[in-house]
């Protein structure tokens, strides 16, 4: 048996081309079709054709179809930002109307879903079935797959934010689509990221020069994220695959030469269709 990650979505909560921008990144994929990007998610697919979602965005519609619509066995979320859970919504009686799909989150998570409308109402309805996992707790897909969740600091207006370990027969992902820093670990969260095969993780923001020319648009308290740069000497010498993902629309690793300086050191930007083996 045998599971696949493909990665269906790589841009900031916005996606790519960001509403209302007239960047230099916005403008050609609004010309261009093969420049857009949608909202970070990823998607586990079984030998049976089943598929677990990791976070459900506002493009979930284009996504899934990506995929060829298999039939959804289930859905992890990893933290109540608007581009990580607002798919659901196409999981109601207003769209697919689907039956008790297995939606998987931390007790924070699941709580927020069931006491806010109008996700509750998709509990309610039984469009979805809640489940609420612990940081040690597996939840098994495939046959041969283990995904855990584990706690990465991050905003947390809403829910607290899971990190998740995806584990198969021979490889290891993680998946981190948002972090405030890789100092806020733990020891032991730090080693186990460290150690992955494959390490697909938030690239919000390339340089802390791109976050200066941000300052004037607002506040860099209120969007912490480690810089692929800051990312770079974080993995050093480590043998992790380091894939870079949740790239905000001014990211200056979306200019050919400097994503060629990027791969040079080793790491490379996520684009849709990404396809990762875990046998």
């Amino acid at each position: 048996m045998s599971t696949r990650i493909v990665v269906t979505g790589t841009a900031q909560d916005a996606g790519i081309p960001s509403p209302g921008c007239s960047c230099r990144h916005c403008t050609r994929a609004r010309l261009d079709p093969k420049s857009r990007r949608f909202p970070a998610s990823i998607a586990l697919i079984s030998d049976s054709a089943e598929v677990m979602m990791v976070d459900s965005t506002p493009s979930f519609p284009e996504q899934w179809a990506m995929l060829g619509h298999l039939r959804l066995a289930g859905i992890c979320l990893t933290h109540a930002h608007m581009g990580h859970y607002t798919g659901l919504m196409f999981l109601g009686r207003e769209g697919l109307n689907s039956s008790n799909v297995n939606t998987y989150g931390t007790a924070s998570m699941t709580r927020f879903l069931a006491e806010n409308a109008p996700w509750s109402q998709l509990v309610n309805l039984c469009n979805i079935q809640l489940h609420s996992v612990s940081w040690q707790e597996k939840v098994t897909f495939g046959g041969d797959v283990e995904i855990q969740f584990f706690p990465v600091p991050h905003r947390a207006e809403y829910t607290d934010t899971a990190g998740v370990l995806i584990r198969g027969s021979k490889k290891t992902l993680v998946y981190i689509p948002d972090i405030d820093t890789w100092e806020g670990l733990d020891e032991g969260t730090a080693e186990l990221i460290k150690k992955s095969d494959v390490a697909l993780v938030d690239g919000t923001f390339y340089s802390d020069e791109e976050l200066r020319q941000l300052s004037g648009l607002r506040s860099i308290e209120d969007i912490p994220h480690p810089t692929i740069q800051n990312s770079l000497e974080w993995f050093s010498g480590c043998n992790t695959q380091l894939v870079f993902t949740h790239l905000n629309h001014t990211n200056l690793g979306l200019d050919a030469k400097v994503e060629n300086e990027l791969k040079k050191r080793g790491a490379r930007l996520a684009v849709e269709g990404d396809t990762f083996w875990l046998s």
